[in-house]
């Protein structure tokens, strides 16, 4: 038999035994973040909002809110035991979903709920955050754009 058909029969019997073995690992590390995270400590609303600046009640916080609750559901977590200064990586990496967000994903969401098109340097300034940020930067970001988008409408 050729050798690299050796090599070729090896390496598919590998991945076969390895991936599930890694994919398992990596969920059990997911749900152990999962769970940390429904321990920690919870940030009400209204200190969520006080910490972004911005007042309970204003069509900003209700957006703050949505965008709170949103990324909260993506990480399979309570949207109180997300606070603004965290950091997506690395203080959310561990959470389903932000070992690597579909990015592009994201910005379809904010288009759908908010019923606009977001042009390329728009979710180039509203990604950043996500890439090297915080939530807080992340929800400032949008709430820029939509600012930009309802003078400019």
């Amino acid at each position: 038999m050729n050798p690299g058909w050796i090599v070729l029969i090896v390496a598919v019997l590998g991945l076969g035994v390895f991936m599930p073995l890694s994919l398992r690992w990596l969920r059990r590390r997911e749900l152990a973040e999962v769970e940390r995270f429904k321990a920690a400590e919870r940030t009400p609303e209204f200190d969520f909002l006080r910490e972004l600046g911005l007042e309970c009640g204003t069509n900003a916080a209700q957006i703050a809110l949505f965008l709170r609750e949103t990324l909260a559901e993506a990480g399979e977590i309570p949207p109180d035991s997300l606070q603004p200064s965290m950091r997506f990586y690395p203080d959310l990496e561990k959470l389903p979903y932000y070992d690597s967000p579909d990015l592009l994903e994201l910005i379809f969401l904010l288009e759908k709920h908010f019923d606009a098109q977001i042009r390329d340097g728009d979710a180039e300034q509203i990604l950043k955050p996500v890439i090297d940020g915080t939530v807080g930067e992340f929800t400032l970001a949008v709430l820029r754009w939509r600012e930009r988008e309802g003078s400019s409408a």
